[in-house]
């Protein structure tokens, strides 16, 4: 057997990839109502995961409520996980709705009789004392439980004590007679006073508190010397004291006394730390001297580690500083480089180096590349980055060679590249580095120093980048898809592209037509640039594709919102190279072209191709200066400093995935996005997030399926609608009323981007689409009638072609016709010319109808048209009937009932005759009646009354009625196990007895149970 637990889960916790927040939330749902405690608590702690990927109110509120539940109803070590949840999730917490609810499934657990359970709903409680701050049961009950024998639990309580106090002055002001109290106590324990004396630094908000916690605190130090007293309560008396900021001078004071007398090193170096933390607020308000004071002591001292409590970092430190004095004026350690290369090579000797020594030598060469930006390297420093990558551990030397390509040096870069390639274990690694070599070698092949030609030099830095881009791809992951990476290596691809095509187009200069030829081709195209010939075109096609790459470059600018100042410069900078370009080519193939960009100007504005070989080679020499130069590539390249994602969620939403939504025609769509800001470890580095612009986008699409092509304008019609949002507490929702003019398929898209605080826009996505899909309208077919010109669409068999003149009136008599019904009022039928029947005979078939009906002998439509037809061949000949069928035809039928508007085809129910069918009932009856209530003595536990059996028997009586009311006499049947002949003693005449055993089944039979006397009428 394998030693290997299966999980009930998926790896990544919350299923696959593509599942949505719903699916993740049943899936974890199962595991929490599954019977195996295992399996409840993989759930429970998957739930972090879930927040963080979903972090959405109703996900998360629907999420505790259910981990709230399984708090109430689990046991300790459910109630553990569930405590480890909140804890994790703290910044999640704000985004419950329902926290009443919450609190009261979480409180129910504190009356419990078992004291762990207390302690862990008093340690939730202080994990989630940030939403529920003033909630006066439950101070009552952490102050009630500081009273407790069990020790879990006062901790518990210590420990809910101090996150409540930080964030309810009313609590805190409260606790401070009982904190005191305990502290003071003699009964308390030492370790349980070192929990307390933390909570005295949130009694700053009542000044009279205040001057009490700290006169208990600064007695307390005398009372405790032992150093983790000294400690807590100096640290105490700190963060009151910046609170307050009235007792900072004070505070000082009590500070450098311990500075200067106390003989323990470590309570020295805190109270320098707490020195440093008093001169944030109120460097102002330090008593005179003071600042002397240290400086005497820091002469003085003998401790030289109190100074320096990171000595052992020196080194680190001063790189960092000459790192940075490098960064403003990199000449300056050029002196500097000797020194640098002598600590490498001493480093290099160390057969086993620490982590320090191996950090430093990174630093170093870090040093040695930020010098030597944009020289020319010598032999010997470049053997020593050699012997330091020989000599180094993988992840340093990974992290040398992503220095050298942030400052231009692609050369050694690709070296240190090359050998890593093979030596990790993760498929996206390798091709990660494998991407990093390729783009090294890219960048190298273009500053080469071979004799080769700039063409050949460009054209393998393309092949090289197009590598690099294939090797990317296979390196991205869903959670790490290296878009920044990618887009600005296409954009880089795209520029080394033009200038290669920039070259060819100067290298076709040659090729100009006659002059004959020339002038035709101006007159006719009016165009005076076009007598160079082929070259003005393409020269102009290159001027589109420069600036095609300048928008690129802004684009992806707009996209880098969490990017470092650094790379936001270096993709300026490669956008204006771009406009450079661009412009220097425009001024001399497009007339009138104007700079766009006031740093960057031109002494010719007009020229024409007069002197076109000297400007084709200078602009040859512009792009063999651009390419030599090096390109240092950003830091947003290799490390994300600043991470900011914006997650939306849409509704609604498709049931299925990739299907469609459904509007009715005519009306509108609601959509409502609701959205989270999600943050790194360094949220707000370089900018933070002000305000979120919501866009939809909706626009007609062609239907493939659907063989009509739609006219290009209505395609081209989008509409737009944009909300700004203010994000509270990193939580944004926006509704839109979306209308749809005509039926079709349509896409809608929505974008977020984001305003900083500076009111620049970035960017940034998301970006999803939806189909809404509107049903068109059914189009109407003409129908024509007889006499229109058109008939095309009607039936012939309904209408048949009109064949002869017969029907048609002429003029006068519809003239006549119309002045009759003026008159009249309305269209009269006359109906007497092709009646058949007189209104007294119709009346009269009518009315036996009826009683026939009435009679339950109703007549059907066919036995209706039978003695019609009877009753009119007595009568008359000539008549429109089916004589084949002998029967009335339909046109008089339906006419016949529309004229008597009393009759109605109805379904008729069957019935029978009510004289002859009975119906039976049976019941049963006791013998003995049953119990009663009657007045008794109150306290009698026993009450009877006299019956004429303990225990009755059941009587059957069966009663008989028919439909018209007629009754047979009823049936009693007396059960008895033996018969007896005196049971029939003074019966009537007309009684039986049956067999052993009787009852009575559905088709009235019956039988016997017990032998059994049946008084019946016979």
């Amino acid at each position: 057997m394998l030693g290997v637990r299966v999980s009930a889960f998926n790896e990544n916790g919350l299923g696959e990839p593509d599942q949505d927040a719903n699916s993740a939330l049943t899936e974890l749902d199962k595991g929490l109502r599954s019977g195996k405690v295992g399996e409840q608590c993989e759930a429970i702690v998957r739930f972090p995961k879930l927040f963080e990927k979903y972090p959405f109110p109703i996900l998360i509120n629907a999420s505790l409520l259910k981990l709230s539940d399984v708090f109430r109803m689990g046991n300790n070590f459910l109630r553990l996980c569930v405590l480890r949840v909140c804890q994790q999730s703290e910044k999640h917490l704000d985004k419950i709705s329902n926290v009443d609810e919450f609190v009261r499934r979480i409180y129910s657990v504190i009356h419990s009789n078992d004291p762990i359970a207390r302690a862990v709903t008093l340690r939730i409680f202080g994990a989630v004392a940030a939403i529920i701050p003033e909630r006066q049961q439950i101070h009552h009950s952490i102050r009630s439980s500081l009273d407790s024998h069990d020790s879990v639990e006062v901790e518990a309580a210590i420990y809910a004590a101090v996150q409540f106090a930080a964030q309810s002055k009313t609590f805190a002001i409260s606790m401070c007679n009982k904190v005191s109290d305990m502290i003071q106590g003699q009964s308390t324990p030492a370790n349980m006073k070192l929990q307390l004396i933390p909570i005295l630094q949130y009694m700053h908000h009542d000044t009279n508190t205040a001057a009490m916690v700290r006169s208990l605190c600064i007695d307390l130090l005398p009372g405790y010397p032992a150093q983790d007293f000294v400690l807590v309560t100096l640290n105490t008396l700190t963060k009151l004291a910046a609170a307050t900021l009235v007792d900072i001078p004070s505070q000082v004071n009590l500070l450098l006394n311990y500075l200067k007398n106390d003989p323990r090193w470590e309570v020295k170096s805190q109270a320098l730390e707490h020195l440093y933390d008093l001169a944030k607020p109120g460097a102002h308000l330090w008593p005179p001297g003071a600042i002397d004071d240290i400086i005497n002591f820091v002469l003085n001292a003998k401790q030289t580690r109190i100074l320096t409590p990171a000595l052992r970092d020196y080194t680190i430190v001063i790189c960092e500083a000459l790192g940075a004095i490098g960064g403003l004026k990199p000449e300056t350690l050029l002196p500097l480089m000797d020194t640098i290369l002598n600590l490498l090579t001493a480093l290099v000797e160390v057969p086993l180096p620490t982590q320090l020594q191996t950090h430093t030598k990174t630093m170093l060469c870090t040093l040695i590349f930020q010098t030597l930006s944009g020289y020319n390297w010598n032999e010997h420093t470049y053997n020593t980055i050699l012997n330091v990558v020989n000599n180094n551990n993988l992840w340093a030397n990974y992290c040398i060679a992503r220095a050298a390509v942030r400052y231009g040096h692609h050369k050694v870069a690709h070296h240190i590249f090359e050998g890593l390639t093979e030596q990790v274990s993760s498929e996206h690694f390798h091709f990660w580095l494998v991407c990093l070599k390729e783009m090294s070698e890219a960048e190298a092949q273009l500053y080469s120093e071979d004799s080769e030609t700039l063409v050949t030099r460009l054209d393998k830095a393309i092949i090289h980048y197009n590598k690099a881009i294939a090797a990317l791809k296979a390196a991205s992951t869903p959670s790490h898809n290296l878009t920044f990476q990618a887009e600005y290596m296409k954009i880089r691809t795209e520029v080394l592209q033009c200038l290669v095509q920039l070259i060819y187009t100067c290298n076709i200069l040659c090729i100009v037509p006659p002059p004959a030829i020339a002038a035709t081709i101006v007159q006719n195209t009016r165009d005076e640039y076009q007598r160079h010939g082929y070259i003005t075109n393409q020269l102009r096609k290159c001027v589109k594709d420069f600036k095609n790459c300048g928008d690129m470059h802004w684009k992806l600018y707009q996209t880098a919102f969490d990017a470092d100042p650094a790379t936001l410069e270096n993709m300026q900078i490669l956008q204006q190279m771009c406009v450079l370009l661009e412009q220097c080519v425009e001024s001399i193939c497009i007339s009138g072209a104007r700079v766009r960009d006031e740093p960057i100007e031109f002494g010719s504005k007009n020229i024409r191709l007069e002197s076109q070989q000297l400007q084709v080679e200078i602009i040859k020499k512009i792009v063999e200066i651009l390419t030599n130069a090096s390109l240092p590539i950003p830091r947003y390249f290799f490390q994300v400093l600043q991470s900011t994602s914006v997650k939306l969620a849409i509704s609604p939403q498709p049931r299925v995935l990739g299907e469609f939504i459904s509007v009715q025609a005519g009306s509108q769509l609601a959509v409502k996005v609701e959205g989270v800001i999600q943050h790194g470890m360094k949220p707000g580095l370089f900018r933070r997030i002000n305000e979120v612009v919501i866009t939809v986008t909706s626009q007609l699409q062609n239907n493939p399926k659907n063989k009509e092509v739609l006219d290009a304008k209505l395609l081209e019609q989008v509409s737009i609608l944009t909300q700004t949002v203010t994000p509270h507490k990193d939580f944004f929702t926006a509704q839109f009323l979306l209308a749809f003019p005509r039926g079709g398929q349509y896409l809608l898209v929505v974008e977020a981007s984001v305003i900083d605080e500076h009111s620049n826009t970035w960017k940034t996505g998301p970006r999803s689409s939806l189909i809404v899909k509107v049903p068109e309208e059914a189009k109407l077919t003409p129908i024509s009638v007889p006499g229109m010109a058109s008939n095309a669409n009607v039936s012939q068999g309904r209408f048949p072609k009109r064949k002869t003149t017969k029907g048609l009136f002429s003029e006068d008599t519809m003239r006549e016709a119309v002045i009759l019904v003026i008159k009249e009022g309305r269209m009269i039928p006359n109906y007497s010319v092709i009646k058949i029947f007189t209104k007294e005979q119709e009346d009269s078939l009518a009315e036996n109808i009826l009683i026939c009906s009435k009679m339950f002998y109703g007549l059907s439509t066919m036995e209706v048209r039978k003695p019609a037809y009877e009753m009119v061949t007595k009568t008359k000949y000539d008549v429109p009937v089916k004589k084949q069928l002998e029967i009335a035809g339909v046109e008089w039928m339906a006419s016949f009932m529309h004229r008597h508007q009393n009759l109605s085809p109805r379904l008729a129910e069957g019935c029978t005759n009510g004289n002859r069918i009975f119906n039976l009932d049976e019941t049963a009856t006791k013998t003995v009646p049953g119990e009663s209530c009657v007045i008794a003595e109150r306290g009698t536990k026993q009450v009877c009354r006299v019956t004429g059996g303990e225990k009755g028997i059941l009587v059957t009586i069966c009663a008989f009625i028919s439909a018209s009311g007629n009754t047979i006499p009823p049936v009693m049947v007396f059960p008895r196990v033996h018969f007896k002949d005196h049971m029939l003693i003074e019966t009537p005449t007309w009684h039986f007895r049956v067999g052993p055993t009787y009852w009575l089944d559905d088709g009235f039979s019956l039988h016997s149970k017990f032998s059994s006397t049946i008084i019946w009428p016979l």
